[in-house]
């Protein structure tokens, strides 16, 4: 059963679920709510975003006062949402038919045999060189088990991902956001801080004072619990560098982090997944933050995952060695360090302090 990451109500009356796999599937549902007429009082938007809950197990949703969905209605029923880039089309498309049709375990001519579409054609589409419409593209989905959703942009324009400006001058060529390696960013000069997020670039502002204190807090707790127990992990904040190995479309600069492979740390930076990464959030990356990022760290195997949001006031916790699911705790708590068996505890009223310290001062 595939775990719901979150789960949105659009106004279209459309469940959108994004699972922890990644993949983000679309269900209709205003049938549902319309051939009930019990489920009327759901029908404006507002009431549907207010009443949508994901339960304890993150398998199904239910809409209060309205219908249950289960797992397998919003993945197995859905629409599987495919972003197609205008800018290489016909590349892109022939990756996603023939990852279909392998995923189905379908061979060409067990295609051409379920559509009618001559394998030579098929063949073309896979390697780039058909040009297919949609109702070709619709009709190879259908036969491999798939309902297949695609919505078409043009990479350039991408609202939600633009350029790094001050980043651009030191590149050795300008690429659309997404196709980037660390290697374009090797001119970058040290003083000058980014993060490469899945090929992505973003520039790194320059901290607050009220981040700093934060950081140094929680910092110096952990490492006064490591020297009074003879630990061997170091405790490394930013800006030091973090890599993966065979992963050249992620370097990263986490607020800190702990690492206990001393394996793992290099002259220069960190090379594998720490144990622990603790990120502040802000309004310029908060939804990196909660978002890739998090998606980044479960899938390279960091054990626990901290985010502390000074403007909620909340600290959100993955402990990944125990469940998929985050606990959020208010910052006037007392919590447990999962990597140490809770034999650590932060006090997190310290921090609610230093937030509240400024905010008398603005």
């Amino acid at each position: 059963m595939r775990r719901i990451y979150k789960a949105e109500v659009t106004k279209d009356y459309t469940i959108r679920t994004t699972f922890f796999n990644g993949e983000v599937r679309e269900l209709l549902i205003e049938n549902d709510l319309r051939r009930n007429a019990s489920y009327h009082h759901l029908l404006k938007y507002a009431e549907l975003t207010k009443a949508l809950t994901i339960n304890k197990s993150r398998s199904d949703i239910e809409l209060i006062g309205g219908p249950r969905f289960t797992n397998d209605e919003l993945y197995h029923d859905a629409l599987l949402r495919e972003i197609v880039y205008i800018d290489d089309i016909n590349v892109q498309l022939a990756a996603k038919v023939q990852s279909m049709r392998e995923a189905a375990r379908m061979t060409q001519k067990d295609m051409e045999a379920a559509t009618g579409i001559h394998q030579a054609e098929i063949s073309k589409i896979e390697r780039g060189i058909g040009n297919p419409s949609m109702a070709t593209i619709e009709k190879l989905a259908l036969a491999a088990g798939c309902k297949i959703n695609i919505t078409f942009e043009h990479r350039g324009i991408r609202r939600d991902v633009p350029q790094a400006k001050g980043i651009v001058p030191y590149l050795k060529a300008v690429k659309y956001q997404g196709e980037y390696v660390i290697s374009d960013l090797v001119g970058v000069p040290d003083d000058v801080f980014y993060e490469l997020i899945e090929g992505c670039v973003f520039e790194r502002n320059t901290p607050t004072v009220v981040r700093q204190e934060i950081l140094a807090e929680i910092q110096f707790a952990f490492s006064y619990f490591i020297k009074s127990n003879k630990g061997k992990c170091k405790v490394l904040p930013a800006p030091t560098g973090l890599t993966f190995e065979n992963d050249d479309k992620n370097f990263l600069i986490p607020d800190l982090m702990i690492i206990c492979d001393e394996k793992k740390i290099t002259e220069e930076l960190i090379v594998g997944a720490p144990d622990f990464v603790l990120e502040i959030a802000s309004p310029s990356n908060s939804r990196r933050d909660y978002g890739v990022k998090q998606q980044i760290y479960m899938n390279k195997g960091v054990r626990e995952y901290w985010i502390i949001n000074p403007m909620k006031r909340v600290l959100t916790i993955y402990n990944y060695e125990d469940s998929e699911c985050p606990s959020i705790h208010s910052l006037d708590e007392q919590v447990d360090v999962a990597i140490y068996g809770g034999k650590l505890k932060i006090n997190l009223s310290e921090i609610s302090s230093i937030i509240k310290k400024y905010e008398k001062n603005k």
